[in-house]
């Protein structure tokens, strides 16, 4: 099991130089965790590439579905507390320290393709190249 982010959600949704890492990293672990925070976040690619009129809304409807199916908010969620003192420590957004707070909290890796992120999480984020080609060495 594995935290994704949102950009991982969406370079697997949308083809583009790095779907392919997308993929492997599915295929390396199919069971994807991330915060509800996630949904808003994919809606908000998905809705700049209708507006741009790449895709239609059916379409986009349906590649959220697939997300959907894909992504699962765990039962258990960061606490405020957890996520405000992350991203104070880490000098990191509120919305990123709800995906490194849910990886500190069960333990498991943050697959990022957030380059910012995954050199201020060392100790908790992969980058989505790196886990796509070698898995998930050391945890």
């Amino acid at each position: 099991m594995i935290v994704i982010d949102a950009n991982v959600v969406a370079y697997l949704l949308i083809s583009g130089p790095r779907t392919a890492e997308a993929e492997a990293t599915l295929l390396r672990d199919p069971a994807w965790v991330a915060p509800v925070l996630w949904k808003s976040e994919v809606r908000n690619v998905l809705s700049l590439y209708v507006r741009r009129r790449e895709i239609d809304v059916e379409t986009a409807v349906g590649l959220f579905e697939r997300a959907a199916s894909i992504v699962t908010c765990p039962s258990e969620e960061a606490s405020t507390a957890d996520i405000l003192r992350i991203s104070a420590e880490r000098s990191i957004s509120a919305y990123d320290a709800e995906y490194a707070a849910l990886s500190s909290l069960h333990g498991i890796p943050l697959v990022t393709a957030d380059g910012p992120l995954a050199t201020k999480c060392p100790d908790l984020a992969i980058r989505l190249g790196d886990f796509a080609r070698d898995g998930n060495p050391g945890r």
